[in-house]
């Protein structure tokens, strides 16, 4: 037996390789950093991408926020190219209410102290 059956066996991917059940079932949400130009984070599932980000640092130059704000909601199936944010559109709200309770849980999974994010003010 080589290395890599016995890896793929031991983490589990085997069975996403095999079965579509599988994979429609996957939590494949990514939690990610922006810290080229501001201080971010986001998550990115199969529907959205949603961002957050601190203001107050000035060219990303930080370990993490103190007070995030939402910055970007992106329909990943209307707008792959994330060209047009809808985190300002009020039939959007409940949507990016639910991705950035999840985000703050996994920026505090990730090790980073709990902050607050502070929703945009939705046009009417």
């Amino acid at each position: 037996m080589t290395l890599i059956p016995s890896i793929i066996r031991k983490v589990r991917i085997m069975p996403l390789a095999q079965g579509q059940k599988a994979r429609e079932a996957w939590d494949s949400t990514a939690y990610f950093q922006i810290s080229q130009s501001i201080c971010g984070r986001g998550i990115r599932t199969r529907d959205w991408c949603y961002c957050a980000f601190d203001p107050t640092v000035k060219h990303g130059n930080a370990e993490y926020g103190k007070q995030y704000q939402n910055f970007a909601l992106y329909s990943i199936a209307g707008d792959p190219a994330e060209m047009v944010t809808m985190v300002a559109r009020p039939e959007y709200k409940h949507i990016a209410d639910q991705l950035r309770d999840e985000l703050q849980k996994r920026m505090v999974a990730a090790g980073e102290p709990e902050t607050t994010i502070t929703p945009i003010h939705y046009y009417a």
